[in-house]
């Protein structure tokens, strides 16, 4: 089976439901009803799967001086796997540029791990945003590379110092991630949906199913397990940034393992 366009898409599901074909999407009350359950289904199976040809580098979204160890998740990210950033002390022309990786630690124990340090040092910073934080200060070294981060909304990454002799907030071209991104909508008649080629008979069967059950009104098992299945996947899917801590690979000799954080707890 072929990639179908959205525009062959909805007419495949019309014929099947002995309505009448369009030659543009939404010359009908059917054909767009189809095609928001076109949308709907797409939206339903990015959430839901980890697609792997979808992996790839980004940029997190960098802050302005006011929170300047703070940055944000591009809102295409569905799953953060690593953060690396460049670490060099020198922006020298010439001196090149020193990627790291930045451990992630969960919120009580970054807490736990920054509470202690000297909220009067010129070398500390307190970052109180609500919008970031609650109400919680946290005091961000100002004179290092990070070293750890976290995340307590999903959204916000947080971390733990920035280097205020070379930039007043952390640059978004000095990170470097890699994730899961989701698949990019196409609106278009003629275009094809952003997905392999193998994905589409289950793509089409799906929308087929849930077109009789929705637009023809008929009782239908299969969308409401479906229906369940998307509230399921919305719930599993919230905390993204949690999703880069890694488990420690005790089957495998050679395996790098991620210390304990609970043997780190000093003044970092």
């Amino acid at each position: 089976m072929a990639k179908m366009t959205n525009l062959e898409i909805v007419n495949d599901i019309l014929s099947d439901m002995d309505a009448e074909e369009v030659a543009v999407i939404g010359d009908t009350v059917e054909s767009d009803q189809v095609f928001k359950l076109v949308r709907s289904t797409f939206d339903g199976l990015v959430a839901a799967r980890n697609i792997p040809e979808h992996k790839g580098l980004f940029e997190l979204v960098e802050s302005t001086s006011a929170t300047p160890s703070v940055m944000t998740m591009p809102t295409n990210v569905i799953e953060l796997d690593w953060i690396q950033m460049d670490v060099r002390t020198d922006e020298s022309a010439g001196v090149a540029r020193r990627y790291t990786e930045i451990d992630y630690v969960d919120p009580e124990e970054f807490i736990v791990r920054i509470r202690n340090r000297n909220d009067t040092d010129t070398t500390v910073d307190i970052l109180d945003d609500t919008t970031v934080t609650g109400d919680t200060e946290l005091f961000i070294r100002n004179e290092r590379a990070p070293s750890m981060y976290t995340s307590f909304n999903d959204e916000h990454i947080v971390f733990d110092a920035y280097n205020s002799a070379l930039d007043t907030f952390i640059p978004s071209l000095k990170t470097q991630c890699w994730g899961t991104l989701e698949p990019t909508w196409v609106s278009t008649d003629g275009g094809t949906q952003d997905m392999d080629l193998d994905q589409f008979p289950r793509f089409i069967s799906i929308i087929k199913n849930r077109s009789n059950a929705v637009i023809k009104s008929a009782p239908n098992a299969k969308e409401e397990r479906w229906e369940r299945k998307l509230t399921i996947t919305a719930q599993a899917t919230r905390h993204r940034a949690r999703k880069l801590v890694r488990q420690t690979d005790f089957g495998r000799v050679g395996a790098r393992q991620r210390p304990s954080v609970l043997s780190n707890r000093s003044n970092s």
